[in-house]
């Protein structure tokens, strides 16, 4: 039984170990800025959905405003999911010209005031358990 419990003991020191270094590699205090950061998403919703030449006819017109970067027509034909850098245009202006290219009735997806307020889902929150965690240990250990 005593063998068991510092075997356990053993293991459990090391895996803790193990997460405190991981943690402290992920969470860098020097982060640099990520090279996409002013890469925005922008959607448009179509009337109907597209047939298999529409998508074709859409994705081309799409791909031919300068300033997107990536367009992607949903599977079911009733999205396109583009992406540009908001830097150098605004989402207003991205709307207008893709609009005017893609040649079938759309509509700009614009998100609520409330789903804008809250941000990126896919962003970390600025108080997370896990990010205080990490900077915690920076601190300790720097």
């Amino acid at each position: 039984m005593k063998k068991v419990l510092i075997s356990l003991s053993i293991v459990v020191f090391v895996l803790s170990i193990i997460t405190i270094v991981h943690i402290y590699l992920v969470t860098a205090a020097d982060a640099k800025p990520l090279p996409n950061a002013n890469f925005q998403l922008g959607r448009i919703d179509f009337e109907t959905p597209l047939t298999e030449e529409q998508k074709k006819i859409v994705f081309s017109g799409a791909s031919k405003v300068k300033s997107i970067k990536r367009v992607v027509v949903s599977g079911d034909g009733k999205n396109l999911i583009y992406g540009f850098n908001s830097t150098d245009v605004t989402p207003t202006n991205v709307r207008t010209d893709l609009l005017a290219n893609v040649g079938v009735p759309a509509k700009a997806f614009i998100p609520e005031e409330k789903t804008v307020s809250n941000g990126c889902p896919a962003g970390m929150e600025k108080q997370s358990a896990f990010k205080e965690f990490g900077m915690w240990m920076h601190r300790l250990l720097d």
